[in-house]
């Protein structure tokens, strides 16, 4: 083995790590449990990791499907086909990460709404509104608050950091941070989602909810307010699906 595929099985390995982590992370905050009590294991990295690659999977396979939209009308010589315009394109394919993981916030904030939720919610959505749209009023010389203004979608551009990345040879590299950096917050709040559809109904000897199974103890509450191990052989599970 090479020093690079032992670099790469490095990386793979601690990526997996990562984004099992953020899951539990968004589940534990979710029910309200400590996140000192998360326990990364073997197969929760496999099921985190195979998960994820089927939800990048179906979006790429989405975005492929919408932004072709037309194109095999305009093939066959049907030039009234509904199109997307380039710009589109790349939008959708530049935030299709974020825009599904905002849905996901979205469905967060409704189900326990609070300030700092909201705050969150429009902070992305103000800062991918201003770096992606254009908004130029009508009429500047009618009174402000009677004014009407365009929304444009901005032209395809090379940012800074885009620039900056190409001039030192990284821009592969910076792509796939980027790409994996919307991907932690996506992981985060599926973790979140998860946690606020899933009803607690496995029992520990009929008295304790059961959080988390590890190898020899059993993580269980009764009120969500004091936790503790239990031995697993000590435990009697108990489903009440």
């Amino acid at each position: 083995m090479k020093i690079k595929d032992g670099l790469l099985v490095l990386i793979i390995t601690a990526c997996s790590y990562l984004y099992t982590y953020v899951y539990f992370l968004g589940y534990f905050r979710a029910k309200n449990i400590p996140e000192q009590f998360i326990d990364i294991q073997l197969i929760s990295m496999i099921k985190v990791g195979v998960f994820l690659l089927g939800v990048l999977g179906l979006m790429s396979f989405f975005i492929d499907m919408l932004t072709s939209i037309g194109e095999r009308e305009i093939n066959e010589g049907q030039t009234d086909a509904v199109t997307l315009s380039e710009p589109w394109r790349l939008f959708f394919k530049r935030n299709s990460l974020i825009i599904i993981t905002m849905l996901l916030a979205i469905m967060d904030f409704f189900h326990d709404p609070t300030i700092s939720k909201l705050s969150f919610i429009v902070f992305v959505f103000c800062f991918v509104f201003l770096a992606e749209f254009s908004v130029v009023p009508k009429n500047v010389n009618t009174k402000w608050y009677m004014r009407r203004f365009n929304i444009y979608l901005k032209s395809p551009r090379v940012t800074g950091s885009i620039k900056a990345a190409h001039k030192f040879n990284v821009l592969t590299q910076f792509v796939y941070l980027t790409w994996g950096m919307s991907a932690l917050l996506l992981m985060y709040f599926i973790g979140v989602t998860v946690a606020n559809g899933e009803k607690d109904t496995l029992m520990c000897n009929g008295k304790y909810h059961a959080l988390q199974i590890n190898s020899d103890a059993v993580l269980v509450t009764r009120d969500y307010r004091e936790f503790k191990f239990i031995e697993k052989t000590e435990c009697s599970f108990t489903n009440l699906k």
